[in-house]
């Protein structure tokens, strides 16, 4: 930032903002083991840390049956 003060005194002074990322220092979300499973068992509950984010793949809400998918 520079001012001038109208009788020949400019003066500057500087700053260095550092920008993070917005995960930086966050703990990252955990799951708790699950499995294995057989295609007999019922459908699974999985939990993850912390509650409240989405589930991708084979389920959307944290729901899991083994015998939907099949063996593998």
């Amino acid at each position: 930032y520079t001012t001038d003060n109208g009788a020949g005194c400019i003066q500057t002074v500087d700053i260095d903002i550092i920008v993070d990322d917005a995960c930086a220092g966050e703990v990252a979300p955990t799951l708790d083991p699950a499995g294995p499973f057989t295609t007999a068992d019922g459908v699974q509950n999985l939990v993850a840390t912390p509650a409240g984010g989405t589930w991708g793949g084979a389920t959307t809400d944290g729901t899991f049956d083994p015998s939907a998918l099949g063996v593998g």
